[in-house]
């Protein structure tokens, strides 16, 4: 029988602006392809052509569903589907199973015995997932596709920093800033650049933050004294990010945010043609050629970025003539490949979901207060370790 991707997305604007990004280019990549593709619009739920197509092309498909947007109902978007056959659901994490206790809960019953085939953007999240699942071989890798021009690189002897993305605790923009102050003690030709705006989502998930407001007081006065050295320019438009891309020679992130499963920005900076200087930390460890900093879980389980080891790494990183040659992240991230990779998972039979593991129904339980891991007891350690560790570099 001849298989079909049926994808379901809907037109919504994700709070999480990378993630519109990304699905936009996985549409683009799988358009590319020679796979046999439906796209279906979804709002609140299935309409009635909608409906009546499905039940037109099962009779001689076998249907993949791939949930592409994060907004859809998944739970009753699958409740409904089951009431039309058996299928196959391909479902995309995007690094927030951690997130979304309340919908997995719900997912767990509806999806067992069902073929699920659950997909990461990293390895680092297929070892975290296949923690949270009882059968992993559920759980396949599928980085996002990513194609763009590289950048005409600025020619001069400045080597440029850049951090782009949101602005929150957890991606310790205000870590990466103190850092670099020391630097300028020690090299002059260094500046850092920073794009981005301000966002308070998810940080209380390890149990500590920064008021948005304090947060930003706290940013600006890295300012003082130094509007030459460090500059911010703001919330970017994608094009205007490109652009300022163009100027730069390093993009830098050390990110330890909870569920830092990929890395949009790191990935269109190493396309542009950037030297790559990350939190060795969930998917950073993926991108070919990186250069990776130390980051170890403190006793409140809460990761922390080896400030030593980034300040040896940008005083190490000397501008180059030319652009860094990322050919492996070229090809790692290239259409062809994605499409190789998504049509390798459909050609397998589709894994008969045994439900959610003991490790993420106590970490739903844990979920239930404000934050999982704040209690600093053993119980709450042990709990983090399991989930997280997987994040973790081997160093």
């Amino acid at each position: 029988m001849n298989k079909k991707i049926i994808i379901l997305k809907n037109s919504e604007d994700h709070f999480w602006y990378s993630l519109n990004i990304i699905e936009a280019s996985i549409v683009e990549a799988i358009h590319s392809s020679t796979i046999a593709i439906e796209i279906f619009d979804i709002q609140a739920k299935l309409n009635d052509s909608q409906i009546e197509k499905l039940k037109l092309l099962s009779r001689d498909h076998s249907l993949y569903f791939y949930y592409l947007s994060d907004s859809l109902s998944i739970v009753g978007l699958t409740e409904e589907l089951k009431k039309l056959g058996r299928f196959t659901y391909l479902i995309p994490i995007y690094g927030n199973m951690t997130i979304e206790t309340e919908r997995w809960t719900k997912l767990n019953n509806i999806l067992k015995g069902e073929k699920v085939l659950l997909l990461c953007a990293s390895e680092r999240s297929v070892k975290q997932v296949s923690a949270l699942v009882q059968n992993k071989e559920a759980v396949k890798l599928l980085p996002y596709p990513f194609e763009m021009d590289s950048k005409t690189l600025k020619k001069d002897n400045i080597t440029r920093f850049i951090y782009a993305g949101r602005i929150t605790t957890g991606k310790n923009i205000l870590d990466l800033m103190e850092v670099f102050s020391k630097a300028l003690y020690f090299r002059e030709d260094i500046e850092l650049h920073i794009a981005g705006q301000f966002h308070d989502r998810g940080q209380h998930f390890h149990g500590y933050q920064v008021p948005i407001e304090k947060l930003k007081e706290r940013f600006f006065l890295y300012f003082t004294g130094l509007q030459s050295k460090i500059i911010y320019h703001g919330n970017l438009s994608q094009d205007d990010l490109f652009q300022l891309y163009g100027k730069m020679d390093v993009f830098c992130s050390a990110s330890t945010y909870h569920d830092e499963d990929f890395g949009v920005s790191a990935a269109q900076a190493g396309l542009s043609g950037l030297h790559l200087l990350l939190s060795d930390w969930g998917g950073h460890a993926d991108f070919p050629q990186a250069e990776l900093v130390k980051v170890e879980v403190d006793d409140l389980c809460i990761p922390q970025i080896s400030k030593e080891s980034l300040l040896k790494k940008i005083l190490k990183l000397k501008k180059t003539s030319q652009q860094f040659d990322h050919t492996e992240l070229r090809n790692y991230l290239s259409f062809k490949s994605f499409n190789e990779r998504l049509e390798n998972i459909i050609n397998k039979e589709g894994i008969l979901f045994e439900g959610l593991s003991s490790t993420y129904l106590d970490f739903c339980e844990a979920s239930k207060k404000s934050a999982p891991f704040f209690e600093n007891t053993p119980k709450t350690r042990s709990l983090y370790h399991r989930i997280y560790d997987s994040y973790l570099g081997c160093d």
